[in-house]
């Protein structure tokens, strides 16, 4: 074979055929769920940073939401604790149509 050991190109190619395979054949239930019992599982404890790190993560957010028909990213604050103290905690909010879409806390402690 020529693409033996094969590329990282081609697993991924492999993967979305079979996921869409099991679309077509079954439904997008049983989709999910192979890749939540494949994929995640085998993702459980690692940090999603050494996994995936891009480059302009604002940039593939905004296309995410442009290509799921949201509008642009908003982050605003929530809700910030102990500013005046070595332990405040900032709680940030994405944003997109005045929907809220997830939130994070960031402390001063982790810099």
């Amino acid at each position: 074979m020529q693409d033996f050991p094969c590329r990282d190109d081609t697993l991924a190619k492999t993967l979305q055929a079979v996921v869409a395979a099991l679309v077509e054949s079954t439904s997008e239930d049983h989709a999910r769920l192979f890749v939540q019992d494949l994929i995640i599982t085998q993702l459980y404890g690692k940090d999603v940073n050494e996994i995936w790190n891009p480059n302009d993560p604002f940039g593939v957010l905004c296309s995410i939401f442009a290509r799921e028909g949201k509008g642009k990213p908003e982050f605003r604050l929530i809700r910030k604790t102990g500013t005046q103290t070595i332990l405040s905690i900032y709680h940030v909010g994405i944003f997109s149509d005045k929907e809220l879409i997830g939130a994070g806390k960031y402390g001063s402690y982790n810099w």
